[in-house]
């Protein structure tokens, strides 16, 4: 792996049959957190997949469809198209062509391998609903590499197989519902991020190597059994060390010593561990063909064969959370009632885990299992309660669920049927051999095994027949099945007045009920006193009787008494027993001793006899004591050495006949493994041939349904938007209509009923033949127009009751081909729009006028004013020239003269130029620096500004301001000139000018500590021609001119001023 490349978590999602609605889900749950996505789907390679579109309404994040070498981005999900393979490589998507490939096409397995190499333990796989196995192998490189892999609960999947498959390799950190997934994700990431410990590639590859060492495997086992207590030692290794490391990574530790220490002082991680161990996938009907045949074969034969008035008696070993139980009570159940047999049936339900018993005896399950469960069995068997079914107690009474331990526990005996499916598997061959012991007991003559087909039945012996070698159903049909006193507790021999079987207090053998006891105690009469058995002339025990632990070994129990007998009689009992059945006589052995160290001597009398009423051949052994200290007696019925060389020879003839035979079987099994040789691999090849179809029709079936999936979505959409469409065309108060390209009409909405003549049957017909209320009537001229040239036409009309409307003509292009297909034609109503033009063109006109008369007034009365004044003027000057210089008095009029004529001047002046702020406003605006304007505005009327005494103090945050120079300069000058025209004798006059940025606008403020005014008279100053203090010279055309020119720019204008403390003017100006 690149350790260069960037350490963020890419998270792949691998996804079959029903897997849309599962990734909608997950995405609505699903935030922007710095990973990336990668969907991984199983889609035929000759159909377009439009899953990027469907997921883009249900992400915050952005999708996207992957590209050959895309590099992959935070906060990003990627699809994979249709038509390739997947793989990453140094951060980049690489695709590869799916076309002309072998199907099953495994694109999960192929990205998760290839995500493992490059990401390590920074790699997130995630497997969710589907059909097949895709993506197992997968996640086992992604584990492997430290990685993180979650599976889709199975309860909650459309589809379980992928999600059980992948739970099945006990490589899966949780088992979670979609919705739960994201919350999980960002746990494991934040633990990572804060230095959360997972198994690398490497400690996975030492495992492999070094292994762990077997006496801390046994000091994990001995702490579990201890406090848990379950006992693993029968599991096998790989198994309990997978689920070792697993709880390792999630505890943060680093070797098996480490965790070892941890367990010792944590028990609840010893119940997790113990809960690690157990895998409990089960389901309704799992595996229907295999639940098909319980059905129609095996549970009819044992209802049939069942005595009556007796309990039918069924045993699920291994039932988990309890579907597979109450899946064969329905089965029963459904016979019983089709049959109308009245059975008691008691279906036995067992489970080493306490809490999947505790689920099973509540009888709740999710509304998911209507995917397993037909809705005819829900309605009869089960109650739904909110989101969950229950079972009904009709049902439920048919069960009893308990806790048993098939390692540790004795069996349930005397049973028509056991079930124990795909829990073999887990185990070691030796306790493998062991629990099959065990079920062999518990079964009666006659019962079935019911076993997973995955189970190896290696260990079933000749107990068994093979009912059927596909589902792995056995029928118990022999006499005697292997087993050591040990397998189950108690033992069989801590008891010998019950040695072999439970009935025997009540004489009646539980193995065999054959009426052959009348038999027997004739003969225990000529013998009494003795303890014997009853053989076959194999040796096997048919029936015991008396107390046998002085002469037999508690060891092992086959029912084979040469296997019971001491070392020390074996050889002479063989040659004894076999001398018995040969010349059918009695044969006694006398004063034998069995053991070296004891004074015990035993006599052994063998009498062979025959039932009567079948005539089997049988052999009674009869045993009895005598001290070493008694009387010898002379005769001796058996010469032990005699009869064990006739035994001996015996034997070898027996040894030569049956090799002789064996070796004519030998040639016949090869003669016919020679012909059956071709047989064979036609066969096998076949079998290829056909499991290679079935994957690729099963491949195929997975696509068609992710395929079926999006359609079903697809048409959902479309009949929404088709809806919609309706919808809009029905209510729209705009009037649209639609023509396809050969114009003819396709939609209208109601509104265009009064525009044009149409009626709900004018659907298809050419819009040239109906008649429409425009004037003028273009529209079938700009539909061909739209058609040919596909622009876009834009024209006014009138309908007859002269109303206006804008009407545009557009093509109508398909999003897909980019065709276009016709036009759509829209009719907007701008009647009202229309006159109020009308009205503002009427309005502009009259402003126009009234404009135009107020230049020529103004004109004219500067015009007529000038005049007279031009004249008063040169009077004036003849006067002066005329009159004695010397005259002081005439001096002093003259100079009053010239006064009144420069105001009269002025006031005519300050009159035109209030025509001319609106045009002014007009000019170009630009920045201009306040400081300059200011000391240009003090200079020109610097005489006033000496005169008065004034000070002018500049505070600009601002230095500029953009504005129209003149109207600006004419603002500060009138500003000015105001505040010294009204200082006050009383304090040394000042004028402080300054600007800042408020509210987004430049604030001008000007104040004066000058004579102020009241409050009642602040609005009417900028009146025209308003003059508060007559004394004080002016026009009162000053403030409103400021007014007028700010106004006119947009801007605003405030004023505060107070008696005889001064004025403060503040403009705001746009920026």
């Amino acid at each position: 792996m690149n350790n260069t490349l960037p350490q963020q978590y890419i998270i792949a999602i691998g996804t079959s049959a029903g897997g849309l609605e599962e990734l909608e889900s997950f995405f609505d749950h699903t935030f922007p957190d710095g990973v990336s996505y990668v969907i991984v789907q199983h889609l035929s390679a000759d159909y377009k997949s439009i899953l990027a579109q469907i997921i883009r309404k249900h992400s915050k994040l952005e999708i996207c469809e992957a590209q050959h070498e895309m590099p992959v981005e935070v906060n990003k999900v990627y699809t994979i198209p249709y038509d390739k393979y997947m793989t990453i490589r140094q951060g980049m998507l690489y695709l590869s062509n799916k076309l002309g490939t072998v199907a099953p096409h495994f694109t999960i397995d192929t990205f998760f391998k290839s995500l493992a190499a490059e990401r390590g333990n920074k790699a997130i796989g995630i497997i969710l609903t589907g059909k097949g196995t895709d993506g197992t192998r997968g996640i086992k490189a992604i584990h492997k590499a430290g990685g993180i892999v979650l599976a889709q609960d199975p309860f909650t999947a459309s589809y379980r197989e992928m999600p059980d498959s992948a739970i099945a390799t006990g490589f899966t950190n949780k088992v979670l519902s979609v919705q739960a997934m994201p919350k999980a994700i960002e746990e494991f990431v934040s633990q990572y991020a804060d230095g959360f410990i997972s198994v690398t590639a490497e400690d996975m590859q030492m495992e492999e190597v070094k292994d762990i060492d077997e006496t801390i495997l046994v000091a994990i086992i001995k702490l579990i059994k201890d406090h848990v207590p379950h006992d693993f030692s029968g599991y096998k290794r790989g198994t309990i060390k997978r689920r070792i490391y697993k709880r390792m990574a999630a505890t943060q530790l680093d070797t098996p010593e480490a965790y070892v220490n941890y367990l010792s002082n944590h028990p609840e991680e010893l119940e997790s561990l113990s809960q690690d161990l157990l895998i409990h996938v089960t389901a309704f009907f799992r595996d229907q063909e295999e639940f098909a045949y319980l059905e129609t074969t095996i549970i009819p034969d044992i209802i049939k064969l069942h005595p009556a008035g007796e309990t039918l008696k069924i045993w699920c070993a291994g039932c988990a959370t309890g579907e597979e139980a109450y899946s064969i009570a329905i089965l029963i159940k459904e016979y019983l009632d089709k049959t109308g047999r009245q059975v008691e049936v008691k279906i036995f339900a067992t489970d080493i885990d306490k809490k999947v018993i505790s689920i099973a005896s509540a009888g709740v399950y999710p509304e998911s299992i209507s995917g397993d469960v037909s809705q005819e069995r829900l309605k009869n068997y089960f109650t739904l309660e909110g989101d969950s079914y229950k079972v009904k107690p009709g049902l439920r009474k048919m069960l009893i669920f308990a806790t048993h331990d098939l390692a540790q526990n004795p069996p349930y005996c005397h049973m028509s049927l056991i079930s124990c499916r795909n829990v073999l598997i887990y185990m070691k061959p030796v306790l493998q051999k062991k629990v099959l012991s065990m079920l062999s007991f518990g079964l009666q003559q006659g019962g079935y095994l019911f076993l997973g087909s995955s189970e190896n039945t290696r260990h079933l012996g000749l107990t068994f027949a093979e009912v059927n070698k596909k589902w792995k159903v056995y029928k118990k049909t022999g006499i005697s099945f292997e087993k050591a006193y040990y397998s189950f507790v108690p033992p069989i021999l801590e008891d010998l007045p019950a040695i072999a079987f439970p009935d025997i207090a009540t004489g009646k053998p539980a193995y065999f009920k054959h009426n052959f006891t009348e038999d027997i105690n004739e003969v225990v009469l000529h013998a009494s006193g003795y303890a014997g058995v009853c053989l076959d002339h194999n040796l096997n025990i048919l029936h015991t009787f008396g107390d046998l632990s002085p002469y037999l070994l508690p060891k092992v129990l086959n029912f084979n008494l040469s296997e019971l007998l001491p070392r020390a009689l074996l050889g002479v009992f063989g040659a004894a027993a076999h001398r018995s059945i040969k010349h059918n006589e009695r044969v006694v052995l006398k004063r034998m001793q069995i053991k070296e160290e004891s004074s015990l001597l035993i006599n052994v009398l063998i009498e062979p006899f025959v039932v009567r009423k079948t005539g089997q051949k049988l052999i009674v052994v009869l045993f009895s004591e005598e001290q070493k200290g008694a009387k010898e007696e002379q005769t001796q019925l058996f010469d032990p050495v005699l009869h064990i060389r006739e035994y001996i020879s015996d034997m070898e003839a027996e040894l030569k006949e049956a090799r002789e035979n064996l070796q004519q079987v030998f040639e016949k099994i090869e003669s016919f493994n020679e012909k059956r040789q071709p047989l064979q691999e036609e066969l096998l090849s076949a079998n290829e041939e056909m499991q290679s179809a079935n994957e690729e029709l099963q491949s195929l079936n997975e696509e068609l349904q992710t395929i079926n999936t999006e359609h079903k979505q697809k048409i959902k959409e479309l009949t929404e938007l088709n809806d919609d469409f309706n919808n809009y065309f029905s209510s729209n108060v705009n009037r649209q209509l639609f023509v396809d390209k050969n114009l003819l009409l396709k939609k209208f909405s109601p509104a265009t009923f009064n525009l044009i003549n149409l009626k709900e049957s004018d659907l298809g017909r050419p819009i040239s033949e109906i008649t429409s209320n425009l004037q003028p009537d273009t529209l079938v001229e700009n539909l061909k127009k739209v058609n040919t040239t596909g622009e876009v036409l834009m024209c006014e009309v009138q309908d007859k009751q002269e109303k206006w409307y804008q009407v545009v003509t557009m093509p109508y292009v398909r999003q897909i081909s980019g065709q276009q297909d016709g036009a759509i034609v829209t009719f907007t109503d701008i009647t009202r729009l229309k006159h109020a033009q009308e009205e503002v063109d009427q309005s502009n006109e009259s402003l126009k006028r009234i404009n135009a008369d107020l230049d020529n007034f103004v004109y004219a009365a500067s015009h007529d004013l000038l005049g007279p004044l031009s004249t008063i003027e040169g009077l004036i000057n003849l006067i002066k020239t005329d009159v004695e210089a010397d005259s002081v008095k005439t001096a002093e009029y003259h100079r009053m003269l010239d006064d009144s004529i420069h105001k009269f001047k002025e006031a005519i002046k300050e009159l035109a130029s209030v025509g001319k702020i609106e045009s002014e406003m007009l000019q170009e605006q630009e920045n201009k620096n306040i400081s300059a304007l200011l000391s240009d505005i003090k200079l020109s009327i610097l005489d006033k500004i000496i005169s008065s005494r004034v000070s002018i103090v500049e505070n600009l945050q601002i230095p500029e301001i953009r504005f129209s120079k003149k109207n600006l300069r004419s603002i500060l000058y009138n500003l000015i000139s105001n505040a010294i025209k009204f200082t006050s004798p009383q304090r040394e006059p000042q004028i402080v000018i300054s600007t800042l940025l408020k509210d987004g606008f430049v604030q001008l403020n000007v104040a004066d500590n000058g004579i102020g005014m009241e409050e009642a008279h602040i609005a009417s100053v900028f009146t025209m021609y308003r003059r508060l203090n007559k004394h004080i010279e002016g026009q009162g055309i000053g403030l409103y001119l400021v007014k007028k020119i700010i106004d006119a720019a947009g801007g605003k204008i405030e004023i505060s001023s107070e008696l005889n403390k001064g004025t403060s003017i503040c403009i705001f100006f746009k920026r």
